[in-house]
């Protein structure tokens, strides 16, 4: 077994938990089904205040065939800090990828096959992605196909193109993208060592977009591959629910930030602007007593941008 494990490139699969053990346990149980013959699983507990470290022991006790290490953060560092933890680790092991991997997904069992096969396209791929979809609607992409940045729309400019789309049948050739999603990136370990991890600033959101943009500005090249399937049962991972005013709040500081570091020339122009009528259009709401946490966490969060505070949402 092991002359047939070292025939393989090793590839760590982390996944992040935080309050969140029966997601992660669901996503390790699929895992088990996995074809890859040289994998690991690190799993970063993120300052979990529950019971999730014992059932997480109990299940690496129960399930001697997976190989299975789990790192503790003492406090909730975010996606970007908890990935960081990991990558950290990954880079001391010396295996030569890294999967991050949602702990809310599930996989098919030749999805690593398929990544690493596309890996060995060109040695300057430095993220490959696979097509992610929707759980509990299994036949539509929750990622995949072309990528798409639209500057000028700020929060509501990053796009995949067959998002709640049907994977076409001729869409078989791994493709280049502008950025991947984290929901699940293979990076070669020697491509982090020279670009880095995540931006902890991000704390949560828009901060695999900034890694994505870093490594092609090194000039390691991104693809997606049809061909791997996983399912994502969105967002039951995330510190909150998509539409809380945590989500606005990260949404409006990160991209704000993410322009600043990746935007074309003109977003100097454009961001105070958004920014601006932003900030005008939330306290007019207040004004008028209408969604009024929402719109204290989006005036927060551009007040917080520009006040250069960053990392977790203070309230």
């Amino acid at each position: 077994m092991n002359d047939l494990k070292d025939r393989y490139p090793r590839v760590s699969i982390a996944l992040l938990n935080w309050n969140n053990a029966e997601e992660t346990l669901g996503c390790l149980a699929s895992l088990r089904d996995v074809r890859y013959p040289n994998f690991d699983i690190v799993i970063v507990d993120n300052g979990s205040q529950d019971d999730s470290i014992a059932r997480l022991d109990e299940f690496q006790k129960n399930n001697p065939a997976l190989s299975i290490r789990v790192l503790r953060n003492n406090e909730n560092l975010g996606f970007s800090g908890g990935c960081n933890t990991a990558i950290e680790w990954a880079l001391k092991e010396g295996g030569e990828y890294l999967l991050l991997l949602n702990n809310d997904t599930e996989v098919d069992p030749l999805f690593l096959d398929e990544l690493i096969k596309a890996s060995s396209l060109s040695p300057r791929t430095g993220i490959l992605v696979p097509s992610i979809f929707f759980y509990y609607e299994p036949n539509l992409l929750w990622f995949g196909g072309d990528t798409n940045v639209a500057w000028s729309k700020m929060n509501k400019g990053i796009t995949s193109s067959l998002f709640k789309e049907e994977l076409p049948s001729e869409a078989q050739d791994p493709r280049s993208l502008s950025f991947a999603s984290g929901c699940a990136m293979l990076m070669r370990t020697e491509a982090l060592k020279e670009v880095g991890g995540f931006d902890e600033r991000f704390f949560l959101y828009f901060e695999d977009a900034d890694l994505s943009f870093r490594f092609r500005k090194a000039g390691w090249d991104i693809l997606w591959v049809p061909t791997s399937h996983i399912l994502h049962k969105v967002s039951a991972t995330t510190l909150t629910k998509v539409g809380s005013p945590r989500v606005h709040y990260y949404d409006t500081r990160n991209i704000l930030l993410l322009s600043k570091k990746h935007g074309p020339w003109w977003m100097v122009v454009w961001r105070p602007v958004w920014a601006s009528y932003t900030f005008k259009k939330q306290v007019l709401k207040l004004l008028l007593g209408k969604h009024r946490e929402v719109s204290r966490a989006i005036a927060d969060g551009v007040l917080d941008y520009y006040a250069g505070r960053f990392g977790k949402y203070r309230k």
